[in-house]
Order: structure tokens, then C-alpha cells, then sequence
């Protein structure tokens, strides 16, 4: 046993190291939480940051190229108002379209194509490495490109998304085209075209940080500038997406072409792994200038921010760590002398070698508690050796008390000279060693059967003196009077002038006249009597005559008369039996009690009895009995002479 103690003992850490790996661990939660706090702050303060900066540079060129586009809007304009004007002819337009281009070198070409069959054939003027050339487009096929069909079914004039010019430039353009109508007629479509390499030299240039770059996007999501040349003019933003299976960036891009600013972050893809994006709207047209930076150098400065951090903060952690140590060690030798001294006190040895110990109050005062507890300990082991002898003394005298009480009551054998007349059976079951119930019956001479049920209120020595004392009374008394009546007065006068310890008695008694069958009873404040005839009907006499003895020395008494048949089971019980419970908090009660009467099959004063308590028992199931259970089952047998 020993061994297994010390063995156990030795798995538990010392105070000391239980201290400082509490104060490690509080202390190294604290940092980590102090160290996310920290980051999340800061990088938000950078991500602003980052946010506001993109925003301005993105805002910047997308003015830049909106006045680019402003520029050829407002020359396509001027060339539509010129062009609508009847006098003018076409040979006297030709030398102020050469002009034009001369002075608009941003201009590469520009064509007037009326609608087929109506005016001239189209021409496109082209301004090419300072010469301008003027080329008619073969056939009617453009009727059906973009730069033609929008603006035709619109009505209004309409930016088109980069196309290759095979008839023109021979290069990829931008074009505005604007419907040439007057108030009379349509005539067709003016467009002026400026290079996609154009708009590419604004944004080519752009940097963010180190690494950052930008890029236009259509309204469509189409790629129309990229430093990848071999994203722009082939892919969509979402056919990028579905490749790589972003479905974040796909989402993201989505409320991006809304029209309105967006910054944005992406992951998981080549085209902007861990990157942050701001998209800008150019003004005049349905395209978005996108400004896109590494989420890396975003957050750079927050990496060396912390790195400073958290250095001296791992430096202060271990001094403190070490500093607490050591006063932990400290505290615990005293500590740790005074568990030797708890060990003697509790291996049985109350006179423990306490330590000379100093420098804290805490550990002075269990110092000295702990010579106090083994003095009390001393005291203590006195005073329970002379208790257990006490409650063994009490504990004798209690079973001797409980013997004297189970030897007053009746053997449940009615005395031979007329146990042909009468049959009785009893059975008393305390709720603890002794209890306060008794039952009782015995002739009072040749022809007369006297019985008792009581319930003496209280429990323990009290009501056993009382159920004693009550007993002897009624047997001295009963042998000079035959009337319940004046044997219960009597009863409830000798137990009000003597002021027992208990505070009142109910009781039924009766006598039983064996030579006509006449039971005459009385009920002081008991339970109901039942009578189950010889034709298992139960006949209940719920009705009392007089109040509960030893309340009042002058108390009425009645009695009530009631002629017996050969075979009538006269059944009494205490309150032990009504008030029986079970786990639903139901009371047995009476009406149990007559039910179950009237199904017992050849009914005899112990079959009954043992029926009745088995009853009980079913209905309580695990509950404990609160109450004494008393039951007395008097038969009536023939009267004498018959």
C-alpha cells in the first residue's frame, strides 16, 4: 500500500513547477493574442493605406484616358456636324479631313460609311506615319460589324471593344461610332478610330510598390491590355477564373463590372495568387482600369514591424518567466517542509516536527495551523472514542427497547378457551428500531373480545414509552368496564394529566360480544374501520366519535354499534397504509385499500393482512415507508352455542 502511494505521489508536480507553467502558459496566450491584436491592426491600417493610394493613382489615369477619349468623341462630333452639312460637297471636305488628321496624329483613322444604297460608297481616311490616304471599303459586309450595327440599332453613339482593322490601319483600334442622321433621313454611320496600343502606352507605365501593374478590363470582362500579352485580346477575366477554378475571383470580378469602385482580394491562381485589386470605371466608356499589387508587399512593412516586435517581447517573456521561477522555488521550500509535516499528521503521528520557517505571513499562519489541527486532531479522537462508546450504549438500550415493544404485542394466537369464536392476525412494521404504533386484542372474560389499533404521534423512545404505557392502561381498565366509550374517556383523561412526551393518541378500540355477534367500537381521530362480510363486501365506517386522546382532559366520547355475521373480517389499519406513496407522489389510500379487500380469494385474518401489506409494498415500489405500518384483521368465527 505504501508503495503505490509514494508511486502516485511522485507523478504530481511541485508547486513551484506547477506556478511557473501556469504563468508560462498565461503569459504565452496573452503574447499571441497581444501579437494577432497587433497584426490585424496594423495590416488594416495598411490595407487602407494601400486602399486610398490605389484609389488616387487609379482615378488619375482613368482622367488621363478619359480625355483621350473625350478627344476623339469630341473630333467624331465635329466630323458628324461638318459632314450633315448640305451645302458643303464631298471634294471640298477632303482637304479639311487630311487637316484633321494632320493635327490629331492620336487619330488613326476615321470612315463614313452610309447606310447601303443611300449617298456614296464608304471611305475610311487612315493617317499613317504622317501621310494620310484615303481607301473605300469593298462591298457591304461592314453593315454587319460592331462599329456599324450598335450604333445603327441604338440610335446613340457607342464606344466598340478593340478590334483588328484588316480594311484600315490594319491594326487593333478602338472605335467611336456615331449615327449620321439629320431631322430628315438616316445616312449612316460616321466612326473615328484610335489605337488599343495607344491607351496601353497611359497604363504600361503605372507602378505600384515594386511589383504592381495595371490593366484594362472591358464591360464584358474581356482582357483588353495585360503585361501578359498573351492574356489581352484572348480571354475573359472569368474564362481566367474557371481555368484556375476560382470561384472567389469569378464572384469578386462579378460585383466589379457593377460599374462601381471595387477593392478587391484574390488567392489560388497564377493570374493574381495573393493579390489586391482596385478597379476604376473610365469615364465615357463601359471599360474598367484595374490596378493590382501583391498582398505580400502590401503587408511588407508589416513584417518587419513585427519582427521588431516580437523579438524584445520573447525577451521579456523569458525574464519574466525566469524571475517568477525563481521566487516560486522560494516560496515552495517552506511549503514543501510543512507537506512533510501534513504527512506525519496523516500517516497517524499527531506530534509532527514543524519546521522553523520565516519571511511570509501566509506560510507562518500554516505553521501554525497545522500544529493547531493535530491538537484538535488529539481532542477530536478523544471525544469520538467516547461517542461510539455512547451510541453503542444508546444503540443496546434501543434494541432492548425494541424487543419490550415487539414482546407487548400480541403472538397473533387467540387464547384457547374461545378461539373457535374469534380469529385474529396482526403485523407491525416500524419505520425505524422502534415506533409509535400498536395494535392489541385479548378477552375480557368468557364471552367479551376486546381490541385496539393506535398511531401514538412522534417516534423513537417517547412513543414506545407512550405505546407501552397505553397498552398496560387499557388491558387494567378493560378487565372492570365492557363499554369503549368509558374506556377511552378514561384513557384520554390518564394521558392529558400525566403530560407524556408524546402529544396525542388516535385510536380505535372495540369489543366484540361472542355470544350475539354485536361489535361495539369507537374511533378517537384514527383512520377508517372496514368490515369485509362473509359475501366479500366492504362496508367503510369513515366516521370518528371523538378527537385524537391527550389533547383536552373532558372530551365526548361516542361509540357506534354494528351486529357481526359468522365469517365477517373486521380490518384495521394505521395511517402507514393510507399515506403510503409511490414515486409519482400518489397516496395508496382508502379507496385502494377496499378495493384490494374485496379481491382476495378465501379471505382469512392472515391472508388478509399479508395482502394488504403485500399491496403496499407493489404500490411504494422503491420508496422508503415514512410511517409505521400497523394491521389488525379480527374474523368473526360463530357466536357461542351456535
Amino acid at each position: 500500500m505504501s508503495f503505490t502511494l509514494r508511486k502516485k505521489s511522485s507523478r504530481v508536480r511541485s508547486l513551484a513547477i506547477q506556478l511557473t507553467s501556469f504563468t508560462f502558459w498565461v503569459l504565452f496566450i496573452v503574447g499571441l493574442l497581444f501579437v494577432a491584436i497587433t497584426n490585424r491592426l496594423i495590416s488594416d491600417v495598411l490595407i487602407a493605406n494601400a486602399r486610398e493610394a490605389m484609389g488616387n493613382l487609379a482615378q488619375a489615369k482613368a482622367s488621363q484616358i478619359g480625355r483621350e477619349l473625350n478627344k476623339m468623341m469630341l473630333l467624331g462630333d465635329n466630323l458628324k456636324d461638318i459632314y450633315l452639312l448640305e451645302p458643303l460637297e464631298m471634294n471640298r471636305l477632303e482637304p479639311y479631313f487630311q487637316h484633321l488628321l494632320q493635327e490629331n496624329p492620336e487619330l488613326v483613322s476615321f470612315c463614313i460609311a452610309p447606310e447601303p444604297g443611300v449617298g456614296s460608297a464608304p471611305f475610311i481616311y487612315i493617317n499613317e506615319d504622317g501621310t494620310q490616304r484615303k481607301e473605300y471599303l469593298p462591298g457591304t459586309d461592314y453593315q454587319f460589324q460592331d462599329w456599324y450595327q450598335i450604333p445603327r440599332l441604338t440610335g446613340r453613339p457607342a464606344w466598340t471593344d478593340p478590334w483588328f482593322d484588316r480594311a484600315g490601319s490594319e491594326e487593333l483600334i478602338c472605335s467611336y461610332s456615331i449615327p449620321l442622321a439629320d431631322t430628315a433621313r438616316y445616312q449612316g454611320i460616321l466612326r473615328v478610330d484610335i489605337l488599343l496600343e495607344d491607351l496601353h502606352k497611359i497604363i504600361a507605365p503605372i507602378k505600384i510598390k515594386k511589383t504592381g501593374y495595371a490593366w484594362l478590363l472591358s464591360g464584358n470582362g474581356a482582357i483588353l491590355a495585360h503585361p501578359a500579352d498573351s492574356l489581352a485580346m484572348n480571354y475573359t477575366i472569368f474564362d481566367v477564373a474557371e481555368l484556375h477554378r476560382n470561384s472567389q475571383a469569378r464572384e469578386n470580378f462579378r460585383l466589379a463590372l457593377r460599374g462601381e469602385d471595387q477593392f478587391l482580394r484574390t488567392s489560388g491562381t497564377t493570374l493574381w495568387k495573393k493579390a489586391w485589386i482596385y478597379s476604376q470605371p473610365l469615364p465615357s466608356i463601359n471599360w474598367f482600369l484595374v490596378l493590382q499589387v501583391s498582398n505580400a508587399e502590401v503587408l511588407a512593412d508589416l513584417r518587419k514591424l513585427m519582427s521588431i516586435y516580437i523579438l524584445p517581447s520573447v525577451l521579456a517573456f523569458l525574464a519574466v518567466g525566469l524571475a517568477i521561477r525563481a521566487k516560486t522555488r522560494a516560496v515552495n521550500r517552506p511549503l514543501a517542509e510543512l507537506v512533510g509535516s501534513l504527512r506525519q499528521v496523516g500517516s497517524g503521528d499527531l506530534d509532527p516536527r514543524l519546521p522553523d520557517v520565516s519571511g511570509s505571513q501566509e506560510i507562518e499562519v500554516l505553521k501554525n495551523s497545522i500544529g493547531s489541527m493535530a491538537s484538535a486532531l488529539k481532542q477530536y479522537i478523544s471525544n469520538l472514542k467516547q461517542v461510539t462508546e455512547d451510541k453503542s450504549r444508546m444503540e443496546t438500550e434501543i434494541q432492548f427497547a425494541s424487543t419490550i415493544q415487539r414482546n407487548l404485542i400480541p403472538g397473533n394466537a387467540v387464547p384457547s378457551q374461545a378461539s373457535d369464536r374469534v380469529s385474529a392476525f396482526g403485523i407491525l412494521e416500524p419505520a425505524g428500531q422502534i415506533g409509535g404504533d400498536l395494535y392489541d386484542y385479548f378477552w375480557i372474560d368468557g364471552d367479551n373480545f376486546c381490541f385496539a389499533i393506535a398511531d401514538v404521534v412522534g417516534k423513537g423512545i417517547a412513543a414506545a414509552m407512550t405505546m407501552t404505557m397505553v397498552t398496560t392502561y387499557i388491558r387494567t381498565v378493560a378487565v372492570n368496564t365492557a363499554s369503549p366509550r368509558v374506556i377511552l374517556g378514561k384513557l384520554n383523561l390518564f394521558l392529558a394529566e400525566n403530560n407524556l412526551a408524546s402529544d396525542f393518541v388516535t385510536m380505535i378500540l372495540g369489543i366484540i360480544d361472542s355470544r350475539t355477534g354485536m361489535l361495539v367500537f369507537s374511533n378517537a381521530g384514527h383512520v377508517p374501520l372496514h368490515i369485509l362480510t362473509a359475501g366479500q363486501e366492504v362496508k367503510t365506517f369513515a366516521a370518528t366519535h371523538a378527537t385524537a386522546l391527550g389533547f383536552f382532559p373532558a372530551v365526548k366520547i361516542a361509540e357506534e354499534a354494528v351486529q357481526l355475521n359468522p365469517g365477517d373480517e373486521i380490518v384495521l389499519v394505521t395511517d402507514g397504509i393510507n399515506e403510503a406513496v409511490n414515486d409519482r407522489e400518489e397516496l395508496f389510500g382508502n379507496s385502494r385499500l377496499a378495493a384490494k379487500l374485496t379481491q382476495i380469494a378465501c379471505p382469512t385474518p392472515e391472508t388478509i393482512a399479508q395482502s394488504i401489506l403485500a399491496s403496499v409494498r407493489d404500490f411504494s415500489g422503491e420508496q422508503e415507508p415514512k410511517d409505521d405500518i400497523t394491521i389488525l384483521v379480527i374474523e368473526f368465527v360463530r357466536a357461542a352455542g351456535a
